[in-house]
């Protein structure tokens, strides 16, 4: 009689569980194909690589500089007196030295605003996703890139891009 009892709690207890799990919905979206396929995504993104490209080119720019003044240098070495020779040899090693932290303010400076436009991106999909949720009932939005593998109809990235291109920024 007991373990009959206790095969019925089971049963009972198991039932409960699925029925309850049945009543929340799990979704994933992939944010990355949301940034890149959205027309406020793909500005940001042709912005920022325009800008890396401006970078490029000016810090490509002053390394050939660099290296055509260290090369002139090492052709008059012979011709130059030794003070003068160390002393262009001084003022390049120094012109290096600001290139270095010109070079490093540059990436930290495109890193602060790649953060900050992505930054404001979330912040304007956000209440999208959010409403979107609530009209849908969802329960539950997980990120594509930590998911193994799922049914493709719980694949809600589609949608939101639609969404965020008719709400534009």
């Amino acid at each position: 009689m007991f373990f009959l009892t206790k095969i019925f709690f089971c049963i009972i207890l198991i039932f409960n569980f699925s029925v309850a799990q049945s009543a929340e919905k799990i979704v994933y979206l992939d944010i990355d194909q949301v940034l890149n396929k959205t027309i406020s995504g793909k500005e940001i993104i042709k912005n920022l690589d325009a800008l890396r490209k401006k970078n490029l080119n000016d810090i490509q720019k002053k390394q050939t500089d660099l290296k055509q003044k260290r090369d002139k240098i090492q052709k008059q070495k012979n011709i130059l007196s030794e003070e003068e020779f160390k002393a262009q040899v001084v003022s390049l090693e120094n012109e290096f030295r600001q290139f270095n932290e010109y070079n490093k303010k540059v990436s930290k400076e495109f890193d602060k605003k790649k953060k900050t436009d992505l930054d404001e991106f979330m912040k304007f999909i956000q209440p999208i996703i959010e409403n979107y949720i609530k009209e849908k009932s969802i329960t539950i939005v997980l990120n594509k890139k930590n998911i193994f593998i799922a049914n493709k109809d719980y694949d809600i990235t589609d949608e939101i891009i639609s969404i965020v291109d008719k709400n534009g920024q």
